[in-house]
């Protein structure tokens, strides 16, 4: 199907680039009847699409449905691009395929310990709001959301919310350096969404064809900072609890908003779980210090933890704390591929890739 001029500049809001366009038109020429469409909300695993034709909600196509019981890269995520048919026997139209995604924010599935969920899938900046309030900055948390906002491929921004709360300017400067020294280079912006302080810095990475996603714990601000970013009343907002400062899970289903200016901007729940999923490229990114300093060590397997010949143990330029939770974190992916492996061998996947790997192995020593 061919999109009108209008519709592909309402594509072009939607973050449609050429990369999008080359990978619909490849599944295009396999698939009769497809038209392409973006998933712009999900309410508990119903997605809700935009296409050039409607937005209404779509199904998952049987082939799908079988592959995402043990892929979870085949369960539909919003952002993602997708190919719709609409079957004449079909209620709703039928998501075929989901396109290549350029970016993917992936956490451990907390209802499966060794399986990944893909929570929100090509998007561009991530913007990570803890609020100055109940004490500032949850250092171990906003670790973990710079491991998985670095392994997803997007440009992360520390967002430090409910700066009207705060009357004490000292607090919010060292609540700001912190974050700047954790964020590994990301930038730090100190937001108001009652005194718009900050709101125009965010604006400004919010343009057409960028699709940037909210992340944050329950009651930290991400849909009153929506709201402000809109310019309208866009998302609920809930009250939060005296003494803890946790709010009610407001936003119920991860959606999808488009600026008044050009861009994308995906609210999502509060969640409470971020275990990392093979963020290794993200622990090295976000904790640039030990990774570079890893570089050397004498042996390239080190774990850090008094091997001989280790740069990272008792160096004076790692902060001791730092260090001590990097431990944690590679002790917990390693945790997670040992639970990976052990569940692909009871399906009997591990035991294939064994065979073929020892086949290869004496096919090359046959041919000496």
């Amino acid at each position: 199907m061919t999109e009108t001029t209008d519709n592909t500049y309402h594509f072009n809001r939607l973050g449609l680039n050429d990369v999008v366009q080359a990978s619909f038109d490849e599944a295009a020429r396999s698939i009769e009847g497809a038209y392409l469409a973006r998933i712009v909300r999900l309410d508990r695993g119903l997605p809700l699409a935009t296409s050039a034709l409607e937005t209404c909600r779509v199904q998952s196509a049987n082939h799908l449905i079988k592959a995402a019981k043990t892929d979870a890269q085949a369960r539909v995520a919003i952002g993602d691009w997708v190919v719709l048919t609409h079957p004449e026997a079909h209620e709703m139209p039928v998501i075929e395929r989901i396109l290549p995604r350029t970016s993917a924010f992936v956490r451990k599935d907390p209802a499966d310990v060794a399986n990944e969920q893909v929570i929100i899938a090509n998007v561009d900046i991530v913007l990570i709001l803890h609020a100055l309030t109940g004490g500032g900055l949850n250092v171990g948390r906003l670790e973990r959301e710079l491991v998985i906002a670095y392994e997803s491929g997007a440009q992360p921004i520390i967002v430090l919310a409910k700066a009207d709360l705060i009357d004490d300017d000292a607090f919010i400067e060292e609540q700001r350096s912190l974050a700047q020294s954790l964020g590994a280079g990301a930038e730090v912006i100190v937001e108001s969404a009652v005194t718009e302080r900050g709101v125009d810095r965010i604006k400004s990475f919010l343009y057409e064809g960028v699709t940037a996603a909210m992340i944050g714990a329950s009651g930290v601000g991400k849909s009153t900072l929506t709201n402000r970013l809109v310019g309208e009343y866009a998302q609920e907002t809930g009250e939060v609890r005296e003494g803890d400062d946790k709010g009610r899970h407001t936003t119920v289903a991860r959606s999808m908003v488009e600026m008044p200016g050009g861009g994308i901007l995906i609210d999502t729940p509060g969640m409470r779980a971020l275990a990392p999923w093979r963020a290794y490229k993200g622990l090295d990114r976000a904790f640039p210090e030990i990774a570079q300093a890893a570089l050397e060590c004498k042996f390239a397997d080190c774990t850090h933890k008094g091997e001989p010949g280790c740069n990272v143990v008792d160096n004076p330029s790692i902060n001791p704390e730092r260090l001590a939770r990097y431990q944690a974190f590679m002790a917990e992916l390693a945790e997670l591929d040992k639970s990976t492996k052990e569940q692909s061998w009871a399906r009997g996947e591990g035991k294939s890739r064994s065979y073929s790997k020892n086949m290869k192995k004496r096919l090359k020593e046959n041919s000496k």
